[in-house]
């Protein structure tokens, strides 16, 4: 057994987790970037910072086919025996007059501004269009009216260009401590349930983030017993794959914050909340009161955990960004080209997993933190940022043959029942030393339960 390679966690004195040992194979699915230390490091993070905030060894070993069936959650996941869908027709690498572009149109409204964007009005005229332009008029086009698209480059391009998100010795999780005690705020203090064999219990996160990243975190919370409220805007719902691989053991509700009373609703939850998860673009939520200063002020006790597609501080902190989109434009689609010179893509969404795990891992920090000193804070993440750590851990080099990838043994899903038929999915990516992690239940329809908290199951 060989250690998981622990990932940078700031500031000092919350960076000292312990690594953990991993069973299994190392490399499993080759390709140009180290995509394996990535994912082993992170879960690697997410358990020892959960160790530590508990005080106790409650996991002890990573297993790397467990990892493995979690970073591929949707292509585990069988619903009735059928696959899902991962992308549509407009997600997807288009030629351009002087190289590739990627785009994003899974959501009904980001396909809607794609086709604006271009001046079309069918996704069978996208090639076309997108044909005559050069990669960074497309990708000029696409973002300024808000849809999703990046031109594909090369990671010295990436790094060259005003848009790149760090320095060398930037931190992949950015963590900043309050000096202002959190007691008598955010409700009553949490501390963990050494009595119970979900931990997490009690612990009451809202969740406003969306696809793959956010909701990874908040399911496993659940998976400890954390009580997670999703909220989403009633005019854009979740895709409803993206919400049974990504809301298990979840309550869901639509909420339009742009209404005075639904607003008052939502900040009354958060005077009671111990964990607020923000997956918006910066400054959008600023209006209904969600600005990091904001809540710092009005609920000093609450950790907030933040994060973005392409940084922050950067000339693109407020554009949309997915996993796909961020790989091309950061170099990691010109990693992976074809024999024919086509672009490609990691086995995994695994930007998007990762920084999941990431933002577990920030989230038990800031706990910590609390438990230990009565202080507080806020802390970001962004998936260039974790692009940009995937290369770090990639410097040592991969074998360009495959000389070291081996076959991973398959890792049996797990199966429920559900409201949306016979579910067939990944299990949660570790288990405590006790007992094996699954989800309290499966996930409930999308957007129907009240804004309200249901209390410690």
């Amino acid at each position: 057994m060989e250690a998981v390679p622990v990932l940078r966690i700031a500031p000092p004195g919350l960076d000292d987790l312990r690594p953990l040992p991993v069973e299994g194979t190392r490399h499993w699915w080759g390709g140009a970037l180290d995509v394996e230390a990535l994912a082993l490091g992170s879960v690697g993070a997410a358990a020892a910072s959960l160790n530590r905030l508990l005080g106790r060894t409650a996991v002890q070993r990573i297993l790397s086919p467990r990892v493995a069936a979690s970073f591929d959650s949707p292509g585990v996941l069988r619903i009735d025996g059928a696959p899902i869908r991962a992308f549509s027709g407009l997600s997807r690498f288009f030629p351009t007059a002087d190289g590739w572009v990627r785009t994003h149109g899974n959501y009904p409204h980001h396909a809607r501004l794609l086709l604006q964007a271009l001046s079309v009005d069918r996704a069978e005229a996208v090639p076309a269009a997108l044909a005559e332009m050069t990669s960074l008029e497309a990708e000029q086009r696409i973002q300024s009216i808000g849809a999703v698209g990046a031109a594909v480059r090369t990671r010295r391009e990436w790094g060259s260009s005003a848009l790149a998100t760090r320095t060398p010795t930037a931190q992949w999780i950015d963590i900043a401590l309050d000096d202002r005690a959190a007691a008598g705020s955010s409700g009553n203090p949490w501390i963990p349930d050494d009595t119970s064999s979900r931990p997490l219990r009690g612990l009451r996160v809202l969740d406003l983030t969306r696809t793959i990243a956010g909701p990874i975190s908040s399911r496993l919370m659940t998976a400890l017993g954390a009580e997670v409220l999703r909220v989403d805007p009633p005019a854009n719902p979740e895709l409803e794959a993206q919400h049974i691989d990504g809301d298990p053991g979840k309550y869901t509700a639509a909420a339009d914050l742009g209404r005075p009373e639904t607003r008052a609703r939502f900040h009354e939850l958060l005077a009671s909340a111990h964990v607020l998860l923000l997956g918006y673009r910066a400054g959008s939520l600023d209006r209904f009161g969600l600005g990091l200063d904001a809540l710092r002020e009005r609920y000093p006790g609450l950790s907030v955990v933040r994060f973005n597609a392409w940084g922050w501080g950067t000339a693109w902190q407020d554009r949309r960004g997915f996993d796909s989109v961020v790989q091309a434009a950061c170099g990691i689609a010109d990693a992976y080209r074809s024999a024919d010179g086509s672009p490609g893509a990691l086995p995994v969404q695994a930007l998007d997993h990762a920084t999941g795990y990431g933002i577990f891992a920030a989230t038990m920090s800031l706990l910590t933190a609390r438990a230990q000193s009565g202080t507080t804070g806020h802390a970001r993440l962004a998936l260039a940022s974790t692009a940009d750590l995937l290369f770090e851990l990639s410097v040592a080099g991969r074998d360009p043959d495959g000389e070291l990838v081996q076959t991973l043994p398959p890792e049996a899903p797990l199966t429920r029942s559900s409201g949306y038929g016979e579910l067939a999915y990944a299990a949660p990516p570790f288990d405590l030393a006790t007992e094996p992690l699954d989800y309290p239940f499966a996930p409930r329809p999308h957007g129907k339960d009240p804004l309200k908290w249901r209390g410690p199951r």
